[in-house]
């Protein structure tokens, strides 16, 4: 119950600090945020390029960067909402720098504690998208084909990060039952593939 409210609470306040002026400062235009259009062209630039891996040797990742490139693509169509995937960039970005902890260290006690702060910033994420819906569905000036691909990109943004939640506490599971081999798409890779990699 402590969690449901806090939640609500951190919705509560991204939704009010970020909705000021006729058109909240989350959809406002990209124009006026030269940082954000940096980093959503760079973002795209990245995930375009990261797809030949998704599609060599790691497939799990082509959700994600499809549904990233589909709200990338549309932010800069539209102009606008660029400030809400930089924001969902960084809620999920943040998990996998937890996740290098884990890989330098290879303890299960340190993947637990790892996936807590993981499942933390996934309910953040949960929070920041109630929030983002709140203010997309709200406001007038926002057209219905936007406001259609937000809520399909937003909620499609959500699923991914919570089934890269879900594989990895199987992983964390078959872990702790003393299964030495983690799932395929959770696994860190190997050091040959680094090296071709670098």
């Amino acid at each position: 119950m402590a969690t449901y409210s806090s939640l609500g609470s951190s919705s509560e306040y991204l939704h009010h600090g970020l909705t000021t002026g006729p058109s909240p400062l989350a959809f406002s235009s990209n124009k006026s945020q030269p940082l954000v259009v940096f980093l959503l062209t760079h973002s795209l630039g990245h995930l375009l390029y990261d797809l030949y891996h998704g599609l060599t040797w790691r497939p799990v990742v082509l959700p994600h960067h499809l549904v990233s490139i589909f709200g990338i693509l549309a932010s800069l169509l539209y102009a606008r909402g660029g400030l809400v995937i930089v924001v969902d960039g960084i809620i999920t970005e943040l998990g996998y720098l937890f996740l290098l902890i884990y890989y330098h260290y290879h303890s299960t006690s340190v993947y637990g504690i790892v996936l807590l702060f993981y499942g933390a910033l996934r309910l953040l994420l949960v929070a920041w998208s109630s929030s983002v819906l709140t203010q997309c569905l709200g406001d007038s000036t926002i057209s219905p084909s936007l406001q259609i691909i937000t809520v399909l990109a937003q909620c499609g943004i959500v699923i991914v990060a919570f089934h890269f939640l879900y594989r990895h506490c199987v992983n964390f599971m078959r872990l702790a039952r003393g299964k030495s081999h983690p799932l395929a798409s959770t696994a860190q890779p190997s050091a040959s593939v680094l090296k071709l990699e670098s």
